[in-house]
């Protein structure tokens, strides 16, 4: 069985440099955009990556791995063990067998006098028995309700726990101090609603005609809608990540607001057109038409 420490060629002992160092070399090699056959390839070096950097993923991870290998392990001893006997053993075992058997027959039953029965005793039993029958109902039923605070914490309900869609938090217009501000239309009424499927956290910037328009924070899972955006074709950046927190510095302190966890920046290939309301789905489909760039990159603006 292929590990996920195997795909990213790392060890199970390595750190978070190292397993973004690996991500980044693979991604190079083996992204859609260089390799448009191993998509597949590329999918699971993603999953492996998103897996292996986040702590609680990672030691639900490493947990069920060890099972596994405990099992692999058991099953090749098993099948290397072999069991031989001798036929002096078998006729020795089959000795005793009869012996027991014979002596079995040759020792006298000895019959005991049953005592009579006495209600009373009976009663008192059914007595006794009865409320310590319903404490134990009563104990097994509270068990039943309260929860496992171990497992509670444990990290595979932790993730599904964070896998239900999440409250859009607001935070407002992340990056726009480091493009120049946001331009609104006082006079448009054209909406564009954002739903991010990614299943990370974005902050997507709208440009057009190279000037920056708008930008919003999303949650995975989670939708907004932009209105009073002027027409025309727009472009779009993307930083995908983790925890986005809007005091963070980056880009060695020009830019306000940043992730806490992995981040990634993008730019869109194509432009779309707003003249009417429209939806734009931030999905799988649209990752793979992504071009990753530099941070300094993306804050580029041209005059």
């Amino acid at each position: 069985m292929t590990s996920y420490y195997d795909i990213l060629g790392i060890s199970q002992s390595a750190g978070i440099q190292e397993i973004k160092s690996a991500f980044r070399r693979l991604a190079k090699l083996y992204h859609p955009d260089k390799n448009p056959g191993e998509k597949e390839t590329f999918a699971g070096i993603l999953r492996a990556y998103e897996t292996l950097v986040d702590p609680s993923l990672r030691n639900a991870y490493d947990r069920k791995l060890r099972y596994q290998q405990q099992q692999n392990t058991s099953a090749e001893r098993a099948k290397s063990k072999t069991w031989t006997f001798e036929e002096r053993e078998q006729r020795r075992r089959k000795y005793y067998e009869e012996h027991i058997k014979q002596y079995e027959k040759a020792r006298p039953v000895y019959q005991t006098r049953e005592k009579p029965e006495n209600p009373y005793n009976e009663f008192k039993y059914i007595l006794f028995a009865t409320p310590l029958a319903v404490a134990i109902l009563l104990l097994m039923f509270q068990l039943a309700q309260a929860p496992d605070e171990e497992v509670l914490k444990s990290p595979p309900l932790a993730a599904r726990l964070e896998d239900k869609p999440s409250h859009q938090k607001d935070f407002s217009a992340p990056f726009a101090s480091s493009f120049g501000g946001e331009k609104k239309d006082s006079n448009s009424q054209l909406a564009l609603l954002l739903n991010n499927g990614m299943g990370l956290d974005v902050v997507i910037c709208l440009f057009r005609k190279d000037k920056f328009i708008r930008s919003v924070y999303l949650q995975k899972d989670s939708s907004v809608q932009l209105r009073q955006l002027p027409k025309g074709k727009y472009m779009a950046r993307l930083a995908i990540g983790r925890d986005f927190d809007p005091d963070k510095k980056g880009m060695k302190g020009k830019v306000k607001g940043g992730f806490v966890g992995d981040v990634f920046f993008y730019f869109t290939k194509s432009s779309f057109t707003l003249d009417k309301d429209r939806t734009f789905d931030l999905d799988r489909n649209l990752y793979n038409s992504l071009v990753q760039v530099e941070e300094e990159v993306f804050f580029e603006t041209k005059p």
